[in-house]
This record gives structure tokens, sequence and C-alpha cells, in this order.
């Protein structure tokens, strides 16, 4: 298109041409005055000379134009934007460089094809409605497409607008892929990241700058019982206990001061259960970009597990190391208590030697041996019965007892003793007697009430020891009073444990290994009961203690019914007996406790002699056998009659009253287990029961 000044300049110096032509070749017929002519000529030349000057002009701005139009078209074709000419169907009439390599292609590859072929499924549907609303609406728009470049996705946010007459789009791409991935890099991370915060057990916060929750993880509804919402716009110091808030609160000000990080800060704090949880704090500052401090984020640890567990291990390391203490102490009272009875049985047993002795002398002598080998026994009986306490190897007896009785009879059996020291024993009791009848171990219950009976003696100089008794609902509820030294509170608790007494030095003045209240406990207890003290220092002791009337009450039921009942009425008249003992004072002992059952009894020395006498012997019922032996012992002895003898009972008999003992002589081959002393009615239980199918003997004789 001809610029239109141009275009004026022409059409005027054409006609002016023209005339002139016209009226010097036609002499037109009307007359101008010379001078008129003259002038006209004058003014044509004139305006012929600007005319030329204005070509001149529009020559070089045309010229100008062109230059300037190329330099534009350079410009285009290699401004840094992504520039499309695109026709109504989207085909590509014009694209600079820029543009033709974000397709990897170039202008001359890229004009003529169609844009949509460069664009994903989604954007190609998509970019067809955005192109055909552009063209209708004559707006300016801008839309999001993805770019397929050489197989790889190119994210582009597209601005554009339809030209005067409405026949092309002219578009500009602005390639956003790095931003995009960086965003979706970001969403990624950050999903990843709220992944594992939401699978960690550990709980993840944020606090402003006044250390208010800005931000928790879901997590503390399971560690503290709290949700988002309770936690959120409160410190953590309003969930701590206030001795605690005031100790972290200080730690944390000097932490905040140093804008450091928080590394290991251990705080306690209080569940919505009102449960004590340990928490392990980490976390680091949030600073702004001027350096100022923001707030904080970390991680709390829930240790609470672990520092139960600290905190058990220096109780279980402090009791062990107490353990050992008290168990020195122990052995060195079990020592004194042994070899104290032990200086006057062999003391005055030397003394018996001598000759000129009256007979109050000998008689009073013989009582004190009797009560020094009473003492040491009693003393080897508790240690006996703490060991089978600890490896939980006491058996239970249950049979109907009234407890009045029992208690009648225990109090008549020591009342003598407290006589001596001016003591008198008697029963508290309104309970009728037949109301006080219980199914339970009579020899346990007849044990608890002798140890606290002979505690009261122990540490009572004189005065009284009352015993009562009372039904409460499911319980029977037993005191044994004194008046004696008392018990300060400091020792209430540990004088029923085990190595533990109220004084525990060999300077004291009550003798005793200090067993019976452990032991005590220990029987009450498996009797279904519970045991505890009121006392006060200098004015006596009162020890109560239950037992239950219920518990016991089938398997006694099933005893009476006889399916649990291993006491035959008829047993064996007679029984062929061995006894293997190399002692002869234990072998007379044996002699007189089983005459009632034997018909014949034949006594060897050694395991040898055993084994031989029951080859050729077969005949033989039972063999009552010391472990301990010269040349053969015990257990070897069994080993080698079990192998040609399979039937016959062997007992064997021990002075090593230990739970493993009884494990050797089973595993030997034995078929029962008693210790030393022997006591008569122990005896012939165990024979009783091991003869329980023969029926040749009268009960009524046993």
């Amino acid at each position: 298109m001809k610029n239109s000044k141009e275009f004026i300049g022409i059409s005027f110096q054409n006609k002016a041409d023209g005339f002139i032509k016209e009226k010097k070749l036609n002499n037109i017929g009307y007359q101008l005055s010379k001078p008129k002519i003259q002038r006209s000529l004058k003014q044509t030349e004139v305006t012929q000379i600007e005319l030329n000057n204005i070509n001149s002009q529009l020559i070089l701005a045309k010229e100008e134009v062109k230059i300037a139009t190329q330099k534009l078209l350079e410009l285009f074709q290699n401004a840094p934007i992504n520039c499309f000419t695109l026709s109504k169907n989207g085909e590509i009439l014009n694209s600079n460089l820029f543009a033709a390599n974000l397709l990897k292609k170039d202008c001359s590859q890229v004009i003529g094809t169609n844009f949509l072929e460069y664009l994903t499924v989604n954007s190609r549907a998509q970019f067809k409605t955005f192109l055909k609303n552009s063209f209708n609406t004559k707006n300016k728009e801008s839309f999001e497409i993805t770019i397929i470049s050489d197989e790889n996705l190119i994210y582009c946010k597209l601005k554009g607008f339809v030209n005067e007459i409405g026949d092309e789009f002219f578009m500009i791409l602005e390639d956003y892929t790095e931003k995009k991935e960086r965003d979706n890099a970001f969403i990624k991370s950050e999903t990843r990241l709220k992944d594992i915060v939401s699978s960690m057990y550990d709980w993840v916060w944020e606090v402003d700058e006044k250390g208010i929750y800005t931000y928790c993880s879901n997590q503390s509804i399971n560690i503290l019982g709290y949700t988002r919402e309770n936690i959120i716009g409160k410190t953590p110091f309003d969930f701590m206990p206030e001795e605690e808030a005031k100790r972290v609160a200080k730690i944390f000000s000097e932490i905040v001061a140093r804008k450091a990080p928080i590394k290991d800060l251990e705080n306690w704090n209080i569940g919505k259960n009102n449960e004590e949880i340990c928490f392990l704090t980490n976390g680091v500052p949030t600073l702004d970009e001027m350096g100022n401090l923001k707030g904080y984020r970390g991680v709390d640890k829930d240790i609470t597990i672990r520092k139960k567990a600290e905190k058990e291990l220096i109780i279980a390391k402090e009791k062990a190391v107490e353990n050992d203490r008290l168990k020195s102490a122990f052995l060195a009272n079990i020592s004194h208590e042994i070899r104290t009875p032990m200086n006057g049985i062999l003391g005055f047993a030397e003394l018996l030697r001598e000759p000129k002795l009256s007979s109050e002398e000998h008689k009073e002598y013989l009582e004190i041996i009797e009560k020094s080998g009473a003492r040491m026994l009693n003393t080897i009986n508790d240690i006996i019965a703490i060991s089978k306490v600890e490896s939980n190897e006491v058996n239970l007896k249950i049979s109907q007892t009234n407890l009045i009785e029992e208690i009648k009879f225990i109090c008549a059996f020591f009342q003598s003793e407290a006589e001596l020291k001016g003591i008198q024993i008697f029963l508290n009791n309104t309970l009728p007697t037949n109301n006080a009848i219980i199914d339970s171990d009579k020899d346990k219950i007849g044990a608890i009430l002798s140890k606290l009976i002979i505690n009261a003696i122990t540490y009572s100089k004189s005065g009284f020891i009352e015993i009562g008794i009372q039904k409460k609902n499911d319980f029977f509820e037993i005191y044994v009073k004194d008046n004696g030294i008392g018990i300060g509170p400091e020792h209430k608790e540990i004088i029923f444990e085990r190595f533990r007494q109220a004084s525990e030095n060999l300077s004291r003045n009550y003798e005793g290994a200090g067993l019976g209240l452990s032991i005590s406990k220990a029987y009450i207890e498996m009797l279904g009961g519970e045991i505890w003290l009121k006392s006060e220092l200098g004015k006596g002791s009162t020890f109560f203690f239950t037992l239950s009337s219920t518990k016991f009450q089938k398997e006694y039921n099933e005893i009476k019914n006889g399916t649990l009942n291993i006491m035959e009425e008829n047993l064996i008249q007679s029984l062929k007996i061995l006894i293997v003992e190399d002692d002869d004072v234990s072998s007379i002992i044996l002699h007189n406790i089983v005459g009632i059952f034997a018909k014949e009894i034949l006594s060897v020395r050694t395991g040898i002699e055993a084994v031989e006498f029951c080859r050729s012997n077969p005949e033989i019922d039972l063999v009552l056998i010391d472990v301990k032996m010269p040349e053969l012992d015990g257990y070897e002895a069994t080993e080698l009659i079990r192998e040609f003898n399979k039937d016959v009972i062997i007992i064997a008999q021990t002075a090593f009253a230990m739970p493993k003992e009884k494990n050797k002589a089973m595993e030997a081959g034995c078929n029962d287990y008693i210790s030393k002393p022997i006591y008569p009615n122990l005896l012939n239980d165990i024979i009783k029961r091991h003869f329980e199918n023969k029926r040749n003997i009268n009960p009524n004789q046993i």
C-alpha cells in the first residue's frame, strides 16, 4: 500500500501537466490575459518544485519505512520471546526463531504446520476452544498449555490477540517449565515430608518468637491425647507440671537468647488423661532476612518408656547393691544364728562327759542342748522355707480347718515359753466356733501364727500377747498384738522383705534369722490374703492378716468327694524295706519310723551294697537311700538299680534340703524325696501315697 501523501502529490502534478498540455494543443476557446497566464505558469512551476521536494521526501520516507520494517522483522525473528501467528484453524503463519527453537525445529519447518500437533492431548482440546473464543470475542486472552517438544513436556503461559482484520491470531508463549518443575518438586517434597511426618511416631511442631504453637503434626493426639486445635495457640509450658515448666522455661530462654538450636532437651509433660510423658526435644531456630528470630521448629520424641526403664534400672541397680549388702548381713546373721546354738550343743555335750555331774546339772545341760538344737533347727527350717518360696516350690495341702481351734492350740503351745518372760497370751474372740471353718492349708496357717507369736515373744520383755479373729465378707481377719518394743515408721514396709530386719547388725539384743515375717507374708499371699502392720516405737505392734474363705472351697470339695483323694482306706499290711544309710543314728531313726509298715527291715551302709542287695532280692518293696555315701552315692546307686528293677519304690533322703536336690533325685530314678531331719508323719504320708493301691494294711494302725 502506497503512502497517502505520496499519492496526493503525484496526482496533483499529473493534473497540472495535463492542463498545460491541453491548453497548448487544443487552444481552448476562451482567452486569458497574458499576465494571468504568466502568473499561473509561475505558480505551476513553484508547485512543481514543491511537489518534487515532497516526492523526494516521500521516497526517502519510504526507504526509511522499508529499513524500519526490516529491522522490526529482524527484531521479531530474534526477539528472546516465543511468538507465533496462527490462522483460525491453528495453522502457523509465522514464527520467530525462539518459538521454532521451543519446538526444536527451524522456522521453515514450523510455518505451515498446525500448532495443535505440538500440544498434549488434554491441551489440544482446550486450545481449540480457546482459539475459537478468541476469534469470536476479539478479546486479549491468556491460557496455559503443555507442549510436547522432542518427547519432553514444556509448560507455557499463552497471551494473544486477533488482528484488526480478524484473520490472524498473534500469540506470545512464556516457557515456565523450570518454575513448574520447581513447583512440582516443591509439592512432591512437601507431600513426601507430610507422609514422613504422618508415618513418624514422633511429634513435629513449630512455634513463633513468643513460643506459641503455630503448627503441630497429628501425632499429638496419639502422644498427648490432644488434637492440633487443642495445641495451636498454646505454649509447650502449658502442658508441663508447674515446676517442670519453670525449669524448662529457664533453659529455653537461654537458648533463645543465643538463637541456638535445641539439642536433646528432656522435659516431662502431662497428657490429657493425666499420664506423665517425657519428650526428648530437638529443634532449630527460624530467622528472617535480617537475621531476626521468627521462632523454632523441631521434633518431640516420646521417651517415656525409656526413661521409666532407666529409672527402673537405677532402682534395680540400687536394689541389687542393697541386696548384696543385705545378703552379706543376712549371711553374717545366719552364721551367728547357727554358730551360737551349735556352740551351746557342743559345749554342753562336752560338759555332759564330766563324771561328777549332779542329776540336776545333767538335766539342765540336756535342756540347753535341746533348746539350742531346736533354735538351730528353726533357723535351718526358715532357710529351707524361704528357699522354697523363692524357687516357687511350696505346695499347699488343702483341708477343712477350724481357725479358732488352731489359734487355741498355737496359744497353748507357746504359753509356757511366754510365761517364762512374764507374758500372758490370750484369745479375744466373739466369733462362734462353727463359723470359723475354712478350706485352706492348716500347716501354713499354723506356721503363720507360730511365727507371729514367736516374733511377739522375742520382742517383748513382759506384758501380753493378744490374738483376735473376726469374719469380714469372704475373708477372715486375724491379728496378733503385743506391747513390746514396737517398730519405727521407716521400717514398717521393709521388715516384710526377704533379708530385711528392723535391726540388721549383729549387736542387736534379739535372736533369730529375721526370715519369719518374709515367710509369713509369702504363705499368707499363697492363701489368698494379705498382711499389714500397725505399730508405734516403744508401745508395741499389731500384725493383721487375712485369709480367703472361698479361694480353696472347690479344691476341698473335690478332695472330699474323692476326685483328688490319695488316702485309700485299705493299704498294704507289711513291706520288705531296705534302709541304705552309713550313719548309725539316722539308720536307727528310720527303723523306728517305718517299723509299722514293715514285715522285714534290712540295712546296708554303701551304695554298692544296695545295688547288689536289690539285684539279689527283687521282692524288695521299698528302698530308703541316703544320697551322700562313700564309694557310690545314692544318685548313682539308684540309676544302677533302675537298670534291672523299674518297680521298687525308692525314696531319697538328704541333708541338702534344696529344690535342685529333689530334681536331681527324681532324674536319677527316685520316686520321691525327703529332707533331714525326717519327721515321722511326713515320711508316713509319702509311703502311704506310693502304696495307695495295695490293700493289705489296716489304716487304723497308721
